[in-house]
């Protein structure tokens, strides 16, 4: 498990002390400093009103959510494939959580800014969604993985809805994150 929290120390003075803690002039400690969020790891359930059209039984929906990124890249065989479909999920986190970022690793296939847009709606109770915002300017290499990371602004919510539209080829998913603001 990773520590999201540091010890740190703030070196400054007249001169580049460098790499070496002696060489500067002053010092202080701050102390332990922590992270603002964290990602949210367990709990999560995603259904999609399409299921992947490549390997549907092999690579259900539920590996988006997994923690798993897939093993290669330039390939679409470890990733979740949606060929020319735009799906739409929906993430349930168990419990109402304010949100700070959603992460998707994705892997154009057919052009860099294959994903065009990631439209965004929140919701309490799973009912009623309200339209939050779409995010559009993800590009990346053909064939590599990407992170596409869209700022939440601090919404609370307990059910995310996504709906990408593709341009090109379709949609390579390996994951989505959640990532929670601690206070």
């Amino acid at each position: 498990a990773i520590n999201p929290s540091a010890n740190v120390t703030l070196f400054w003075g007249a001169n580049d002390g460098g790499t070496a803690p002696a060489n500067w002039a002053n010092t202080v400690e701050l102390g332990t400093i922590s992270l603002t969020s964290s990602k949210l790891s367990s709990g999560i359930i995603v259904t999609s009103d399409l299921p992947p059209t490549y390997q549907p039984s092999t690579r259900p929906v539920s590996l988006l959510v997994d923690g798993v990124l897939p093993a290669s890249d330039g390939s679409y065989s470890t990733w979740n494939v949606w060929y020319r479909q735009d799906p739409t999920f929906t993430f349930d986190l168990g419990e109402e959580h304010t949100l700070e970022e959603i992460s998707i690793f994705f892997q154009p296939w057919d052009r860099g800014d294959e994903l065009a847009e990631v439209k965004v709606e929140v919701s309490r109770d799973g009912v009623n969604f309200v339209d939050f915002n779409a995010y559009a300017g993800f590009v990346a290499t053909r064939g590599k993985g990407a992170w596409a990371e869209m700022d939440l602004r601090t919404v609370k919510a307990r059910f995310f809805r996504l709906t990408p539209k593709f341009q090109g080829w379709g949609h390579l998913w390996g994951e989505v994150e959640f990532w929670e603001i601690k206070r």
